[in-house]
């Protein structure tokens, strides 16, 4: 069979009116065919598991955004937890860059959700229903019948299925799995917004992994532009070797290809997203024909063997900042205090004196702001510092103790005490929060009277 004839300018999903031309890209195998079969498997199981395995008593990973609440493998984060969510943010920037630095879009041909459930479960459901890719073509070429309705039908039913399954999920890591089930079973009433957003999800992902596909790729997604950005001539990419006059123009690598692209006009194009298929396609005719292997394979343009990720100062320089970027986020989780406190003076009067027939009493009021990162069990207590003045303190809390409450909330705090512990109308105290048998929170702050 000869090679499909690509224009030279248009893509190959747009006829000729820039109508929609439907790929139905063929079935190969081979080794990097097992290997992204494998990755896919893994990958599909990972995002259906997550959600279901608890930690310490939390989801595994629960994006709550409503509470501001970020939970992954045990750790909560808060939205006041800025410096560590830009670190985590940096980091996946520039995991990209260096994955991109060094072998192109692989993320795209390996990891991407657009790819691995289009490629493992979407087209398995359209082969099981419609036949081989070439028995797809000709069905679509056929005018309407039983059969056709029939088997679109099913088609569209099994995608719909898979569609609220993949949606549930998804949505499952923002209200947690379990809490998603009970109101699932509740019907659309418990909660009308959550059933709103899990069709809008569904609709989403049976549009876009169903009918609109490569297109996403192509059109949608920034980061086919952005590897232009990301990649240099040592940047190990999906390559045709024009240098040998092996190739027989079987057109196979056209053919296996989703985004209907031609390799043998470079690597650099747009739509290709690293898939491997063609590398596959061509060895495997390689074979038949008894020439030698890696017509199509891994390779640079300057066709250099990047074994070291310094051989170019690119990629150096996004490795020196991700693994800055990681020290900066481990600096941070190290140093993370249970629970963050600013002492502010309450409004009015820096100090008030109380008389009660007795030796004069300072009270100061203060406002506790506390940015709790943890839900605390058991009662907060506290310890005033130095020990030489702490029993002549008195801490008054509304309602006897400090509450325990998690995210972010205001105690209201007043320090009674006698004059003698000041000096020049101020003395530094220290207190400490106590929680869970240990230190929460230590801090400083002064403590004003008259001067005498």
């Amino acid at each position: 069979m000869s090679s499909p004839k690509l224009h030279e300018t248009r893509l190959a999903t747009t006829d000729e009116k820039g109508h929609r031309v439907y790929l139905h890209p063929e079935d190969v195998h081979g080794v990097w065919r097992k290997r992204r079969t494998i990755i896919y498997w893994f990958l599909i199981s990972i995002y259906l598991v997550i959600p279901w395995i608890d930690i310490g008593g939390k989801q595994a990973i629960l994006l709550n955004i409503v509470k501001r609440e970020f939970t992954f493998f045990g750790t909560t984060f808060f939205a006041h937890d800025t410096t560590i969510l830009f670190f985590i943010l940096g980091l996946w920037l520039f995991l990209f860059a260096v994955l991109t630095s060094l072998y192109g879009r692989v993320w795209c041909g390996f990891a991407c959700p657009q790819t691995v459930f289009i490629d493992t479960i979407y087209r398995g459901i359209e082969k099981l229903t419609e036949g081989t890719p070439r028995q797809q073509k000709q069905r679509e070429a056929e005018p309407w019948s039983t059969e056709k309705v029939i088997r679109r039908s099913l088609k569209w039913t099994l995608y719909l299925a898979v569609s609220l399954l993949i949606a549930h999920s998804f949505i499952g890591y923002f209200v947690g799995a379990k809490d998603l089930v009970r109101i699932v079973f509740m019907g659309p009433n418990e909660s009308f917004t959550l059933f709103f957003l899990t069709m809008l999800t569904t609709t989403i992902f049976l549009v876009d992994f169903g009918w609109f596909r490569e297109q996403f790729c192509i059109i949608v997604c920034p980061y086919g532009r952005l590897q232009s950005l990301f990649s240099d001539p040592n940047s190990l990419l999906v390559t045709y070797d024009k240098a040998r006059s092996d190739c027989i123009d079987c057109g196979l690598c056209v053919r296996v290809c989703p985004t209907g692209i031609d390799i043998r006009r470079g690597p650099q194009q747009l739509e290709c997203i690293s898939c491997t298929a063609c590398i596959d396609a061509c060895d495997m005719i390689m074979e038949k024909v008894e020439q030698p292997k890696g017509l199509i394979k891994f390779s640079s343009e300057a066709k250099g063997k990047s074994d070291t990720i310094f051989k170019h100062l690119r990629t150096a320089i996004y490795v020196v900042l991700f693994l800055g970027l990681s020290t900066g986020l481990v600096y941070s989780l190290v140093n993370r205090t249970e629970m963050n406190v600013t002492m502010v003076r309450g409004k009015g009067l820096p100090f008030s004196t109380l008389t009660n027939n007795e030796a004069p009493v300072i009270s100061n009021q203060f406002l506790m702001h506390i940015f709790q990162n943890k839900i605390l069990e058991g009662e907060i207590t506290y310890n005033i510092f130095p020990e030489s003045i702490r029993e002549k303190i008195e801490v008054v809390i509304p309602g006897s103790k400090i509450k325990n409450q998690k995210g972010k909330y205001v105690q209201i705090v007043f320090f009674k005490f006698p004059s003698d512990i000041l000096s020049n109308g101020e003395t530094e105290v220290q207190m400490q929060l106590l929680g869970e048998g240990r230190t929460q929170a230590s801090f400083k702050f002064k403590l004003l009277g008259p001067i005498e």
